[in-house]
């Protein structure tokens, strides 16, 4: 069910009804429309139930037959349930709950909350889905998220210019949190001005990192080794991981071999079959003229045959990707980080590695796992390269100065 849908309908529903999608600033929008049109005012906390992570079937029907108190409506939430979402299995609860589901009292709304998408495994999830009762929230549309913008804006009193909108957008991402965020920062930014403009989003909002890494893959794609390698180098200043970089050129490679696939068509159908704006593809036309298909085939090749497993990146694979000399690439990246490539990264992922075992009680096979490193093993021997300690012996250490103090 689209939440356009579930919107025009909302005074209507009763059952059980499962929230999912990546779009949490709309679900959470939902939940007050919910609250209003259902319930009685004056009289929300006595006929509402908010529940966060596991529940027995049993507590759900005591919840969900509770007779409303002034009211038409009783209103569950069930956040963070594993009958819905989660790594951890549904303790066998699922298929209860989806039969329990298709007998609810006539006053009961029960709403599971998902964060992010609905596991589509799960029992409960498969029964729901079938009688149509899953609300999806994906992202909005480019043109919807400008939309709301201007409106969000207007209703501060204020205009927003259309590259303010679009350049907002391409900093902070498709989500509506991040991009409220960053317009209520550019809002006040703008002081006593009528009008929000790119320069105030420019001065205010930081771009994200899908931004920064796309433009990196951008410049990468252009053929432009000395800006790649400069914002490679700034990426990983930051403590970007090197994987999700990597991840991230594989990306853009796709979306790039995607539209250079469709020339033949229309901005319009390309933006819709892509996910991407009309702009964006029109601009995306213009690059991809000059590249060939079988060059964009081999550096995602090169990018899928990377060694995940071992959380490798490696010059050589860099030096695939931009299909020029891996010397030309070292030569580069030590002009501008002052050391080598596999040095810089090592040197990174040691860094955080030891913030992770002076500030953190993770254990060694995590922490490793955090920061790219295939072995527990394998982080302690560089881990005793770089400090001349091993990262138990750090934490041991640390802890017997801190009972001294």
């Amino acid at each position: 069910m689209n939440y356009r849908d579930f919107f025009a309908n909302i005074t209507g529903f009763r059952g059980a009804l499962i929230f999912s999608g990546a779009e949490e600033y709309a679900k959470e929008e939902a939940l007050k429309a919910l609250r209003k049109a259902l319930l009685m005012p004056g009289f929300e906390d006595l006929n509402e139930t908010v529940c966060d992570g596991e529940i027995e079937p049993r507590r759900l029907e005591e919840l969900c037959e509770t007779l409303p108190f002034m009211g038409e409506a009783r209103l569950v939430i069930v956040k963070n349930s594993p009958l819905v979402s989660d790594a951890r299995g549904d303790g066998g609860f699922g298929e209860a709950v989806a039969q329990y589901s298709a007998r609810m009292p006539e006053h009961a709304l029960l709403v599971f909350y998902a964060a992010g998408n609905a596991d589509k495994r799960k029992k409960l999830v498969q029964a729901l889905s079938k009688a149509d009762r899953i609300v999806e929230f994906p992202p909005l549309e480019q043109h919807e998220l400008m939309r709301w913008c201007r409106k969000y804006t207007a209703d501060q009193g204020k205009t927003l210019e259309p590259a303010a909108a679009a350049r907002l957008i391409s900093f902070a991402g498709a989500l509506i949190h991040p991009v409220k965020d960053g317009l209520d920062k550019a809002i006040a930014f703008a002081g006593e001005n009528a009008a929000v403009t790119a320069d105030d989003i420019a001065a205010v909002v930081a771009p994200s990192f899908e931004y920064r890494s796309y433009e990196m893959a951008s410049a990468l794609i252009d053929g432009n080794a000395d800006r790649t390698v400069s914002m490679l180098k700034q990426l990983l200043l930051d403590g970007e991981n090197a994987i999700a970089l990597l991840g991230s050129i594989e990306r853009a490679l796709r979306q790039h071999l995607s539209v250079k696939l469709m020339t033949d068509r229309q901005p319009a159908e390309i933006a819709s079959a892509v996910g991407i704006s009309p702009a964006a593809a029109r601009a995306l036309l213009g690059r991809v003229r000059r590249l060939d298909k079988p060059k964009l085939k081999r550096a995602i090749d090169a990018c899928v045959e990377a060694d995940f497993a071992d959380k490798d990146i490696s010059l050589i694979k860099m030096g695939d990707i931009f299909e020029t000399s891996i010397y030309s690439v070292s030569r580069l990246f030590k002009q501008n980080a002052g050391t080598g490539f596999r040095e810089y990264v090592i040197a990174k992922r040691m860094e955080k590695a030891k913030q992770l075992v002076s500030d953190t009680s993770m254990n060694i096979r995590d922490i490793a796992e955090a920061v790219g490193i295939s072995t527990p093993d394998y982080l302690t021997k560089q881990f005793k390269l770089f400090y001349s300690i091993t990262p138990s012996e750090m934490r041991s250490r640390e802890s017997g100065e801190s009972s001294v103090r």
